[in-house]
C-alpha cells in the first residue's frame, strides 16, 4: 500500500474514541490483483526476505500515519460527542474521561481481559490447569518420555547450550533422536513411518504433531496443514 514489497500486519492502541480511518488500511486482493500494486507480496522468514530489512516501516506509511494522527488531533471534539462518550459511575471510584487518555487502572483492566481471552495460556499459563486440563492430562505421558531419555543418554542434556548465535554444541544427532519419536508415537498410537513432515524447511514430524493435539484436544491445526502442504508464499490464510 505504501512502497514495501511485503506485508506487516501491524495492531495499533488508542483511546479517546474513534481515531482516524487512513490507519487501518489494508492491501486487499480484487480479482485477483492486489491493491498495493505489487504482482505478489514478498515472503519473509522461511529463507526468503530478510525480516531485519523489514523491521522499518516503509517512508510512504509514516508519512500518511503522521498525515491522519495530526488531522484528528487538530479536530476539536464537540461537546455533544464528549457526553456520548461519558459514562456514568453508580459507585467506587469516578474515572476521567475517555478523551483525556488511560489510567493505570483503566489499563490494568484491559490486561485481565486481554489475560482472559487468551486461553492458550501463553499470558498466564498457570492457569491452563484450570482452563485447558486435556493438556495436561495429553502431554504427562509425553513428559515422562521425555525427562527418561534425557536422563538415558548425555547427548540428549543441555541442550540450550545449541542454540544462539555462538552455540556451544551441536544439535543431537538422528539416532538420538528418532528413538524418542517412536516411542511417542507408540504411546499416542500413531505409525511413526507416516508423520513426516512435507515442509522443506522444518524438519517436524506434522503426524506427531497432530497425534499430541489430538490427545490435548488442541485446536490449532493451522501449522499440521503447512508442514504437509506448505503454501507457495507461506501463508494459507491472514
Amino acid at each position: 500500500m505504501f512502497g514495501a514489497p511485503h506485508k506487516k500486519p501491524t495492531i495499533l492502541r488508542r483511546w479517546g474514541g474513534g481515531g482516524p480511518a487512513d490507519l487501518a488500511q489494508t492491501c486487499s486482493t480484487t480479482a485477483g490483483d492486489l491493491s498495493c500494486g505489487n504482482v505478489r507480496h514478498q515472503l519473509l522468514e522461511f529463507g526468503a526476505g530478510s525480516t531485519a530489512a523489514a523491521a522499518d516501516y516503509p517512508p510512504g506509511l509514516c508519512s500518511r500515519w503522521a498525515r491522519a494522527v495530526a488531522d484528528h488531533l487538530t479536530q476539536a471534539s464537540s461537546d455533544t460527542g464528549a457526553r456520548e462518550q461519558a459514562e456514568l459511575q453508580e459507585d467506587g471510584r469516578v474515572k476521567r474521561h475517555r478523551a483525556r487518555g488511560d489510567t493505570e487502572d483503566s489499563r490494568r483492566e484491559q490486561k485481565v481481559k486481554e489475560d482472559a481471552a487468551a486461553w492458550a495460556g501463553a499470558r498466564n499459563p498457570w492457569q491452563l490447569q484450570r482452563t485447558w486440563p486435556q493438556l495436561w492430562r495429553g502431554l504427562e505421558p509425553i513428559s515422562d518420555i521425555l525427562c527418561r531419555a534425557v536422563q538415558e543418554v548425555s547427548a540428549r542434556q543441555d541442550l540450550s547450550a545449541a542454540c544462539g548465535k555462538e552455540p556451544q554444541r551441536g544439535p543431537p544427532e538422528e539416532h538420538h533422536v528418532e528413538p524418542i519419536r517412536a516411542a511417542i508415537a507408540k504411546t499416542l498410537g500413531c505409525d511413526l513411518s507416516s508423520t513426516a513432515s512435507q515442509h522443506p524447511c522444518s524438519p517436524w514430524q506434522a503426524g506427531l504433531i497432530e497425534s499430541v493435539q489430538r490427545a490435548t484436544d488442541d485446536t490449532d491445526t493451522a501449522i499440521v496443514r503447512w508442514m504437509r502442504d506448505p503454501p507457495p508464499w507461506g501463508s494459507a490464510a491472514t
